[in-house]
């Protein structure tokens, strides 16, 4: 077999072992923490606490953090008449309003208005009474941190106030009233990555330059 040939194969597959080593000198990872509170009556006040990330186990690069808030509501509305006519309707859906009063200062999330499925119509007859089966809405706002991360690498929070309420149409005549319940789950997920090589990316990158090796040392002989 013509010697310039080997050459040439050796130093093709040294040159593709270098590349391909050098693909492969960052992994990305996740780490994901959940808090949340269980259902109350609202309105209420609350501040939810969180570890941060090295208290997690995350030691490299933090690049990116993303908060995800879900509001839960649950209540039942009840509708009176209060005259002596028959026939009188309303509809209505209870509504849970869930205001950041306090977060880190690069991040953004918004206020969350969460509006429960509907009760339907109903008809009421003279003083009676109707109260709903119990309506719930889900609604769920994210915000991604900007600018430095450091807020989020030891332990932080979010403040919120929650107030319930009702949404409701009702015949002259017929008073509203609500009981709502609320909850909220944050979700923080942390996004890292590490510069360092990984040890397949080492070796591989070991038995390029070991390729060159043999072909310096037959060049050399030739």
């Amino acid at each position: 077999m013509d010697m310039n040939k080997v050459n040439f194969l050796l130093c093709t597959t040294a040159l593709t072992a270098l590349i391909a080593g050098s693909s492969g000198h960052a992994f990305a990872g996740v780490i994901t923490e959940i808090v949340s509170y269980p259902l109350t009556a609202t309105p209420d006040n609350q501040t939810l606490h969180f570890q941060g990330y090295t208290a997690l186990g995350g030691v490299n690069t933090l690049q990116s953090v993303v908060v995800s808030v879900t509001d839960t509501v649950n209540g039942t509305v009840t509708g009176k008449n209060t005259t002596t006519t028959n026939g009188l309707t309303f509809s209505s859906s209870v509504k849970n309003t869930l205001t950041l009063t306090s977060q880190p200062a690069n991040l953004t999330l918004p206020t969350i208005i969460n509006i429960s499925n509907g009760s339907g119509t109903q008809t009421l007859a003279a003083g009676a009474s109707f109260t709903s089966p119990i309506l719930t809405g889900v609604v769920t706002k994210a915000s991604t941190a900007t600018g430095p991360l450091t807020d989020f690498l030891g332990g932080w929070s979010l403040g919120f106030n929650e107030v319930g309420n009702y949404l409701g149409t009702a015949s002259s005549g017929v008073t509203l009233s609500a009981a709502t319940q609320g909850a909220a789950t944050v979700d923080v997920t942390y996004t890292f990555s590490n510069a360092v090589p990984e040890p397949l990316s080492i070796a591989v990158l070991g038995a390029g330059l070991a390729g060159l090796g043999v072909v310096r040392r037959r060049r050399a002989k030739a």
